[in-house]
């Protein structure tokens, strides 16, 4: 039981096995080691696009296999320092490990979770994706998933209207500078609703029931967008509240990185084939 207590706090605080020999400058190397990569490739991920996921994972499982050998390898016999050297030490190292994912976090890519039904069936709730806030990644255009942020609170829907745009909407037909969004049936017995709709070479899934249906048309601002959610008859979007200000917009998601299941990790938001 000792040493599976061991081992799991030093999966959880990677280092902690040598600052418990009193070796602090390997603790801090393997504590950097453990995190660095996931920071780089977290921070890179604005400028990597579809190659963001593979890396992000490789760094992940190079992080946890540093751990994992650090915990199971036997531990140098000495003297042990005294507990709360070693306490002192795990809040240094975690908020050392910690400021650059902090800021790579605020200022390149963020890991955001869905918290609602409103774009089914592209994302479901509970699943996870990164948004992009800077870089070629970060670049958004008609049919894109992009995040925005007001009264403190972020939400994801797509972009269909860019400024200047004009969109109209007839019950559920969507069009954009007069001409529809090509549209055809996915429907399944488990999915019958379904419609893939598509502009600009993205295409995605939708699913409508038609219990919201509308006729309008908006001339979208030079500083706003026009943005829906896939699930239209269960989405708070552009039809029935305002317009998002361009200085609203986070960023730009492109890829599950967490998903409900398996075999839709890695599932692209804008392209459905």
């Amino acid at each position: 039981m000792h040493r599976f207590a061991r081992v799991l706090f030093a999966l959880v605080f990677p280092g902690v096995g040598e600052a418990l020999d009193g070796r602090w400058t390997a603790a801090w190397v393997v504590s950097l080691t453990c995190w660095l990569p996931v920071v780089c490739a977290t921070a890179l991920g604005s400028w990597l696009g579809a190659a963001f996921l593979p890396a992000f994972a490789a760094s992940l499982a190079l992080s946890f296999g540093v751990r994992l050998v650090q915990a199971v390898l036997p531990r140098r016999q000495g003297q042990r320092p005294t507990w709360w050297l070693i306490a002192l030490w795990i809040v240094g190292a975690e908020t050392v490990s910690r400021m650059p994912a902090l800021a790579v976090r605020l200022r390149f890519a963020e890991p955001f979770s869905v918290s609602s039904v409103a774009m089914e069936p592209t994302l479901r709730a509970g699943e996870q994706f990164f948004t992009f806030k800077q870089g070629p990644a970060a670049a958004y255009g008609r049919g894109s998933v992009i995040t925005h942020s007001r009264d403190g609170l972020t939400f994801v829907q797509r972009l269909i209207g860019l400024p200047g745009d004009e969109v109209t909407i007839r019950g559920e037909a969507v069009f954009v500078n007069g001409v529809a969004l090509r549209q055809r049936s996915c429907a399944t017995s488990t999915e019958p609703a379904c419609v893939i709709e598509a502009i600009d070479g993205r295409s995605w899934k939708t699913r409508t029931e038609g219990r919201r249906l509308i006729d309008r048309t908006w001339r979208v601002p030079d500083d706003m967008v026009f943005l829906l959610g896939d699930n239209r008859d269960q989405s708070e979007d552009s039809r029935w509240t305002a317009l998002v200000s361009t200085n609203e917009v986070v960023g730009t998601a492109h890829a599950l990185h967490w998903a409900s299941s398996l075999d839709r990790c890695g599932l692209s938001l804008d392209a459905v084939h």
